[in-house]
């Protein structure tokens, strides 16, 4: 059986980047593949897109891309055969995909708007519930209108908001995700992947999930620099409770650096 578009999007967002810990960029035939669940693909986005047609499911190419429903696929031609561009449409006019202009969700791994991407340049072939000849697992969703659609079950992660303003997603086995968006938030809620936020008092939650996601980081990969790039993030509130005010005149995004900077010294450390 396939991934629902739920278990889609945390598969992205528990896999920031590829296997090898290298980017998502140029892979996203691949993604799909896996994080649908799939058991059949071709070797580019542009012959997904014939062999669906192929097997008797028309690309919709008139639908407005902002009614598209979640859960599907659109298709784009970019070079010919053995290139193309594909994605699972998130609602609103979005799609979640492995390229370097999507952000949010890892390495060249995010959401970026369908009309964004054709403006790149790329020829909108249309857009299927079918990847080939499946579909995602569309059978606890409330209809395939043409509404983003809304799947009623129990949410299986938890959203956490820290005391310093900091989001994330809490998956089932205890890794700690973060979000940098309201928008990331806000697709997750329209797949029915999480509930209400849980608020945090202070830090002690946070950094708790932060050492438990960080051994199963470490365990997971034998690539120091994927792990440090995937910790720094739940590190910067201890980061910047640390700096204790010394530090105002940096942003987020320097914090950030100089975390990962300092998480890849203690690996490069521990490695001598």
């Amino acid at each position: 059986m396939t991934n629902t578009p739920a278990e889609f999007i945390a598969y992205c967002l528990a896999h920031p980047q590829d296997r090898d810990g290298s980017t998502w960029d140029q892979k996203c035939v691949a993604l799909v593949f896996r994080a649908g669940g799939f058991t059949d693909s071709r070797n580019s986005a542009y012959r997904a897109a014939l062999a669906t047609e192929a097997a008797g499911h028309k690309l919709d190419t008139t639908t407005p891309l902002d009614r598209l429903p979640a859960g599907w696929f659109v298709y784009f031609d970019k070079a010919g055969p053995d290139n193309g561009h594909i994605g699972m449409t998130t609602g609103n006019g979005q799609f979640g995909s492995a390229n370097w202009r999507a952000k949010g969700w890892g390495t060249a791994l995010g959401q970026m708007s369908i009309q964004f991407y054709i403006d790149s340049g790329a020829r909108y072939m249309g857009a299927s519930p079918y990847f080939i000849n499946t579909t995602l697992d569309l059978s606890g969703l409330a209809s395939l209108d043409l509404t983003p659609v809304i799947e009623k079950r129990r949410p299986m992660s938890a959203l956490i908001r820290n005391y310093d303003g900091s989001i994330g997603l809490v998956t089932e086995d205890g890794e700690l995700i973060p979000l940098a968006s309201m928008t990331e938030v806000d697709s997750l809620r329209a797949t029915g992947i999480v509930g209400d936020f849980v608020q945090m008092p202070d830090g002690l939650i946070w950094n708790t999930l932060t050492a438990i996601t960080g051994r199963k980081l470490v365990q997971r990969s034998g690539n120091p620099d994927a792990t440090a790039a995937a910790l720094a993030p739940l590190l910067v509130s201890a980061v910047v409770a640390g700096l204790a005010g010394t530090g105002s005149g940096l942003t987020e995004e320097q914090v950030a650096q100089a975390t990962e900077a300092a998480v890849r010294a203690v690996f490069a450390d521990a490695a001598k």
